[in-house]
């Protein structure tokens, strides 16, 4: 049941993630100047996460069983897929 003041409700199923060492200049020119990267038991990591979004509702006015959602920076896509 959909409680008042939710933007997006969904099932996350499937969700494997991978996790890597990488070295810090490979990333560094993609964070932001205000940030600094993170350090994990002397190590940067990178996470590649795929998952499955099923039973999405964005709203009261989207019902996405047949559409795509995408997160982009404070943006919110939601694209039919017919």
């Amino acid at each position: 049941m959909k409680q008042q003041g939710e933007f997006l409700t969904a099932e996350w199923n499937n969700l494997p993630m991978l996790n890597y060492v990488v070295h810090p200049s490979l990333l560094e020119p993609f964070v932001p100047s205000s940030t600094e990267l993170d350090e994990f038991h002397g190590g940067i990591y990178v996470s590649v996460v795929g998952f499955e979004f099923n039973r999405t509702r964005v709203g009261e006015y989207i019902d996405c069983r047949d559409c795509a959602v995408r997160l982009s920076r404070r943006q919110l896509f939601v694209e039919h897929l017919e």
